[in-house]
């Protein structure tokens, strides 16, 4: 392990998710990386979107190229949802989900073992509701409008 994988797999031992291996489809990232995106996708998925940033973030933090891209779009989505679960910060809300969006789509996908072309395609859907409690026409997203960010399966292209 490089060093800043050590350091991560060190993080993840602290918090009783290291020992746990992560899905074969994980390729292209380091072991460390691949834990803490499936650890970030557990905690978004129960609407931790605080929590899901966080941990996506300290693999940001040290990665690079596409993955840090893909990382980015991730926490900014993660962000967006937070606001709009809280129902602050509208604007905010709107200009991060556009943000991440625009990371998911863009990058290199491969090898981050997340279906995150149905995933940005969810955030499509979602968007309209957004723009609209923007405008003050209607209140914010409901939470359960929030979509969920599930992994590839085998074979499934990313």
């Amino acid at each position: 392990a490089t060093g800043s994988e050590s350091q991560l797999l060190g993080a993840l031992d602290s918090s009783g998710g290291a020992d746990a291996a992560p899905p074969f489809f994980f390729h292209g990232v380091t072991s460390a990386t691949a834990l803490l995106l499936s650890r970030g996708r557990a905690l978004f998925n129960r609407g931790l979107y605080f929590e899901a940033h966080d941990v996506w973030e300290e693999a940001w933090l040290v990665e690079t190229g596409s993955t840090r891209r893909v990382l980015q779009g991730l926490i900014q989505i993660a962000a967006a949802l937070l606001k709009a679960g809280r129902s602050e910060h509208p604007g905010g809300s709107l200009r991060l989900l556009d943000a991440g969006i625009e990371k998911l789509e863009n990058g290199d996908n491969a090898g981050s073992g997340l279906a995150l072309e149905t995933f940005v395609f969810s955030l499509r859907e979602l968007r309209p509701s957004v723009v609209a409690w923007e405008e003050g026409k209607s209140k914010a997203p409901a939470f359960e409008s929030f979509p969920k960010l599930k992994e590839c399966e085998a074979g499934q292209a990313l």
